[in-house]
Order: structure tokens, then sequence, then C-alpha cells
């Protein structure tokens, strides 16, 4: 029974490194693709060689990314990450706040029982 217990945990703690980092990932690809992909629509609109068509259209590009940007992908993304840190990082705090409780009790109860006097009868 002991070994399906630490077999059970062991796949518990791969499954949230796995979503953990997925959430991670895909937040931090999402956001460094937008970003560059800004980035590229700004640098082609700082070319002094663009017709007034390919400016319009770079521009209207421009604008599409950096408002979706603001409204989309930023919520998105920081959603994602925070998510990814609080999948990583939850069970660990929740197991040591665990621990510590559990501590705590048996310090109390440890206490409590040395502090009362118990008479032995013989017979």
């Amino acid at each position: 029974m002991a070994i399906m217990k630490i077999m059970n945990k062991s796949i518990q703690f791969k499954l949230t490194v796995l979503m953990a980092a997925l959430f991670l990932i895909t937040g931090f690809g999402i956001w460094a693709y937008t970003t560059s992909v800004i980035q590229g629509h700004s640098q082609l609109l700082s070319s002094a060689d663009l017709t007034q068509e390919e400016l319009w259209s770079y521009e209207g590009a421009f604008q599409w990314w950096t408002n979706t940007y603001s409204i989309t992908v930023l919520p998105l993304t920081t959603i994602m990450i925070t998510a990814g840190f609080v999948t990583l990082l939850g069970p660990t705090v929740l197991t040591r706040m665990h621990k510590r409780n559990a501590l705590k009790t048996f310090a109390d109860k440890l206490e409590l029982a040395s502090t009362e006097k118990f008479e032995i009868e013989f017979e």
C-alpha cells in the first residue's frame, strides 16, 4: 500500500510540473511572438522606401496587433503565467503549511499530555 501512495504522489507531482510548464511555456510563447510581430511591423513602418499602399497596409497591421496585444494577449498571457506559477508553487506551499499545522497540533497535544497529571491505580 505504501508503494502505491508513493507512486501516486510521484505521478501527481509529475503532472503538476507538466501542467505548470505547459502554462508557462504557452504564456511566454504567445507573449514573445506578439511582441516580435509588433516590433517587426514597427521596423517596417520606419523604412523609407515604402509606397503609400504598403505604408497603409503595414500601419493597419501594426494598429491591429497593438490593439489585440493590449486587449487580448496581455491579459491572456498574464493569466497563463500566473496560473503556471501558482500550479508550480501551490502544492509546495500547501504541503508545508499542512506539515507545520500537523507539527503544531502534535506539539500542543504533547504539551497537554505532559501537564495533565494522571493517577495510576495499582490493584
